[in-house]
């Protein structure tokens, strides 16, 4: 069988992603490299663009934008050219004090009035379980399936004899097993 040519993996690379990072990783790579354009900018090494990498990610802190299309055009170039990973050590820094300098706000998702109003209509069917479960998501800024795995053994309140010595727990708390992050 004869042997593909070298450097011809971008189709494995970028299946690598879901069609939406991958669209937005590739939108903030162009959006760098318009920048670049627009400046005159160019590189000559790793070194060079690492540098300038981090001249892009002042320009959008200075704007006032957060650190997501930062995020997705430093991750873009690497998702694009893998060797890169560990050769932009400065950007991937001035990445770090972007996301730490501005750091995130979870919103809800819904109105707290309309997540009653969910939980009323539950009710009102007699599906106590889900309107507990809507309420207690809301509240919590859980997940579904983080609602969904949760086992009565989950839930203790400050007299529990399962917490360990010294931690103390204002009225009640729950105990996620899975989360996005990990156990």
């Amino acid at each position: 069988m004869p042997r593909r040519e070298r450097g011809n993996s971008g189709a494995l690379l970028l299946g690598s992603k879901t069609d939406q990072t991958l669209k937005k990783y590739l939108r903030e790579v162009r959006a760098f490299l318009a920048w670049t354009e627009y400046w005159e900018e160019t590189t000559a090494s790793i070194a060079d663009l690492d540098e300038l990498l981090v001249d892009y990610f002042h320009e959008l802190y200075d704007q006032g934008l957060g650190p997501h299309k930062a995020m997705c055009c430093y991750y873009g170039l690497v998702m694009l050219t893998p060797s890169w990973k560990n050769a932009l050590p400065t950007a991937k820094l001035a990445l770090k004090g972007y996301q730490n300098l501005y750091p995130s706000v979870a919103y809800p998702p819904m109105k707290r009035q309309l997540v009653h109003l969910v939980a009323a209509h539950l009710l009102a069917q007699d599906k106590k379980d889900m309107a507990v479960a809507v309420l207690l998501a809301f509240e919590g800024l859980l997940r579904i399936g983080e609602v969904v795995g949760l086992h009565v053994t989950d839930l203790v309140d400050c007299l529990d004899d399962r917490l360990p010595l010294g931690v103390e727990v204002p009225g009640f708390a729950l105990r996620l097993r899975r989360t996005k992050t990990g156990p």
